[in-house]
């Protein structure tokens, strides 16, 4: 007989959170071709595992409570988990911005005191990219579901912590995070490699590329694995990370990351590095499907500046590859990224492209952050503006809620006599502007020169933006340009206060 070596997947463990109202995959390994039962609230589930022991089955939709208890048994042995919740589970993913943590966010020291609630629990699933990751590093403090209070807060995302700690607000039942995310990492790393091959091909062709550039493969690894940014345990605590966490001013953090580059730094992509194609994918989100989720919420894409043509095609093979992984059509919730000075040009396209995907994808939306950068820090300290819009996304398309919840935008120019008079849409209620004048539009006329500020004023009448101008501009061409640079400050909100997402227009 084989020897019965009964366990469940990681993520299974006391104090999780399991989603409410879908059906629920438990799944591990046991004897080969031995029987498993699975009871909760109640129910109990059998099924045989395979020829290697692998098991899985699918719980029915369960009800949102507390003060659970899971039991898995196979034979003689059993194993019983605690104080398990039900309620809503979401994916927390991408890159620094979503990994940032509390102790970073301008607000942490104030919400510390109140953090304390039972029902709001973390998990992050452990910072793998490789095997070697694995042999080489501890990860205690990876891969355990942790609930929030004033020891656990500093380590949560701030993103996720405030888009859970609205919903908790709102839906008053257990909320789950899965914090699955990595700094630096590009759409493609989060794929697998048919996915990447399909809609984004130039990463793997840069990839390999830059493998045939690396003239010591040893070397080269032993540095990286040498080196505290390799770390997934250190990678906060070295000098030049800390200083863009927090913020230094601009001429500070310019110099420090100059000297970087003086000494030699820089990503060599090797095929043990976590931004290689795929790596994240088989890593990390092959561990946790298909545990059942409500949703993704997501924010990544600054590490896409290198291709942001295709940003768009990397969404889409992005969410259908979770998708499918997850065997849930899952809804998306991605957030526009921030105003940054050094993100370059492309970060302009890449806006349009993120605007372009939630047009096209279904059940994909994305929240505007355009009043919380920062024109030196790519990770500005303002998070929770951005889960509190997360969430806003999820009460109105996911849980059905009557609430405003998408950013205004233009979406028509027309002409009258001496204005242009611009059409927006999500404005229930009205726009407003905080200031004095209307930031972030300027106008070009048909030659695509600017046209000077002084010649025109611009006010909110009627849920529409005007511009009016000292003469006539009816039948000219022109076209008008709202947030489009690297780094913007705007200022028009709809009644939900939302700040209006970037656009152009033509006529």
């Amino acid at each position: 007989m084989d020897k019965m070596i009964l366990n469940v997947a990681s993520i299974f463990q006391n104090d999780m959170i399991l989603q409410r109202n879908k059906p629920v995959a438990v799944w591990g390994e046991a004897g080969a071709k031995s029987k498993v039962k699975v009871t909760i609230q109640g129910q109990s589930v059998e099924c045989i595992s395979d020829e290697k022991g692998k098991w899985l089955v699918n719980l029915s939709d369960l009800k949102a409570s507390v003060k659970e208890e899971l039991i898995v048994e196979s034979g003689d042995e059993r194993i019983v988990l605690t104080d398990i919740a039900v309620g809503e589970v979401w994916l927390a993913g991408g890159q620094s911005n979503m990994e940032f943590y509390m102790y970073y966010d301008k607000d942490y020291e104030s919400v510390l005191p109140l953090c304390n609630d039972q029902l709001i629990r973390f998990y992050d699933v452990p910072k793998v990219a490789s095997d070697e990751h694995k042999a080489r590093f501890s990860y205690d403090l990876f891969g355990k579901w942790r609930k929030a209070d004033e020891e656990n807060l500093k380590y949560f995302s701030a993103v996720a912590y405030y888009f859970a700690k609205s919903l908790k607000d709102d839906l008053n039942v257990p909320i789950g995070i899965i914090g699955c995310n990595w700094g630096g990492s590009r759409a493609a790393c989060w794929m697998d490699k048919q996915t990447v091959e399909k809609y984004g091909s130039v990463w793997l062709q840069d990839y390999e590329k830059g493998l045939l550039e690396i003239k010591d493969m040893d070397s080269e690894r032993e540095a990286y694995f040498s080196s505290d940014l390799s770390d997934p345990m250190k990678v906060f605590d070295d000098e030049i990370r800390n200083k863009l966490l927090r913020g230094v001013p601009e001429e500070e953090l310019l110099r420090i990351v100059a000297q970087w580059q003086e000494n030699g730094n820089g990503p060599v992509i090797g095929p043990w590095h976590e931004w290689r194609p795929t790596c994240l994918y088989e890593y990390m989100i092959k561990t946790i499907v298909p545990f059942s989720i409500k949703g993704v919420i997501y924010y990544q894409g600054e590490s896409d500046e290198n291709h942001p043509d295709i940003y768009e095609n990397m969404l889409e093979g992005l969410v259908g590859c979770w998708r499918k992984a997850f065997n849930q059509d899952i809804p998306f919730i991605m957030t526009m990224l921030a105003p940054f000075e050094g993100g370059g040009e492309n970060y302009v396209v890449l806006r349009s492209q993120q605007k372009l995907a939630t047009q096209r994808i279904s059940n994909l939306w994305c929240a505007s952050i355009g009043d919380v950068g920062n024109s030196y820090d790519i990770h500005p300290k303002e998070k929770r503006p951005v889960g509190k819009r997360l969430a806003l996304l999820a009460r109105g398309h996911v849980y059905n809620e009557d609430v405003l919840c998408d950013a205004p935008v233009g979406k028509a120019l027309s002409f009258d006599e001496n204005r242009l008079i611009i059409e927006c849409e999500n404005v229930d209620g009205g726009l407003f502007t905080k200031g004095d004048s209307l930031n972030g539009l300027r106008v070009f006329d048909e030659l695509n020169n600017e046209i000077d500020k002084s010649t025109y004023k611009t006010l909110i009448e009627n849920n529409k933006v005007e511009i009016t101008f000292d003469k006539s501009i009816k039948g000219k061409k022109c076209r008008v340009e709202y947030a489009q640079a690297p780094y913007y400050e705007v200022n028009i909100y709809n009644m939900a206060e939302i700040p209006m997402l970037p656009f152009v227009l033509e006529i």
